[in-house]
């Protein structure tokens, strides 16, 4: 009986098809005795699991997210997980490992075969995302969706400003393979400052994390030649280049200033401190989830829009006048 139909399952019970059917959707339409007679049926010839579908009563938000190791990621996915939750809803997380495949796929899986009821991109790897019903918002400029983003164009200039205004020329850049949009954000600050960029003070790292400032840092110190700064493209390439700097006798910031990116939690409580570039996840999470959940109630909203906030200048003790 296996192969059986909600036709065959119909005379069974001797009920319409359309009676097997709203028993089987949880429609109030049929009596409790009628559904459960029905379901007993079913039971009976193996194809219950066939035509169950079993209602989930929460909204359902999937998350998209480059990665799971890195902290700076996950702090988005405990941010949206706590809120999401106030919210009475449930949360589906999936991961791309950076690669735009897996990220189409995920879209894929979560809008056509989950059915979720909105998405959230932390970091979307496409420029444009269109043609999906479910409401979509990204952490990142993505035509097509809507969007939340940081002004780090502005940030970074206000860094490299402030260590200008420090005395500060010799300005270098440690970075790696997925920060290149901050990079070009450095060359662009120092251009205008009108500070000329040695090349050699510019390391992109095939690593990551605090290894990537770790080693580009020692990369530095081989090619004995420093900078009196260094912007960091984030806060964990900024405490392995300040590891290395201390392991080499030299002080943070007397010999060298720093500046990182995201203003982690570990940020303050470094030694020294961190001077960094803060953004505002918090707020982000809390605009994104203001934008699907207004979306699910109302359908005909189809509005798509760009919300820009602006991240800022943390000040620490990572930073003083250049020396001589």
């Amino acid at each position: 009986m296996a192969n059986i139909t909600l036709t065959k399952l119909a005379k069974l019970a001797n009920v319409s098809v359309s009676t097997v059917s709203k028993a089987f959707s949880g429609s109030k339409e049929i009596s409790n005795e009628t559904r459960e007679m029905i379901f007993r049926i079913a039971k009976e010839n193996n194809c219950f699991d066939k035509f169950y579908k079993n209602i989930y009563n929460k909204t359902v938000i999937a998350i998209i997210c480059p990665e799971f190791r890195s902290r700076y990621y996950g702090n988005y996915i405990s941010l949206l997980e706590a809120e999401i939750s106030k919210r009475g809803a449930t949360i589906l997380v999936g991961c791309t490992d950076f690669d735009i495949n897996k990220e189409n796929e995920l879209l894929e899986y979560y809008t056509t075969y989950a059915k979720v009821d909105g998405i959230i991109i932390v970091s979307p790897l496409s420029d444009s995302i269109s043609n999906y019903s479910v409401p979509i918002v990204s952490f990142d400029l993505c035509d097509g969706i809507d969007s939340i983003y940081y002004n780090m164009e502005d940030s970074v200039y206000e860094a490299i400003q402030y260590l200008y205004d420090m005395g500060h020329k010799n300005i270098g850049f440690i970075g790696e393979t997925l920060t290149h949009s901050k990079e070009n954000y450095f060359y662009s600050a120092m251009n205008k400052l009108g500070l000329e960029v040695n090349k050699n003070f510019v390391i992109i790292s095939k690593n990551r994390f605090e290894y990537a400032g770790y080693s580009s840092m020692e990369q530095l110190f081989n090619n004995k030649q420093l900078p009196t700064a260094i912007l960091a493209a984030y806060d964990y390439i900024a405490i392995g280049a300040m590891h290395s700097i201390q392991s080499h006798g030299l002080k943070i910031p007397d010999d060298i200033s720093i500046i990182g990116m995201d203003d982690i939690e570990e940020a303050a409580y470094l030694n020294p401190p961190l001077t960094t570039i803060k953004t505002f996840n918090q707020d982000a999470c809390d605009l994104a989830l203001d934008i699907i959940f207004k979306k699910i109630s109302n359908p005909y909203f189809k509005a798509k829009q760009k919300t820009q906030l602006q991240s800022t200048l943390i000040k620490r003790n990572s930073v003083s006048i250049a020396r001589e």
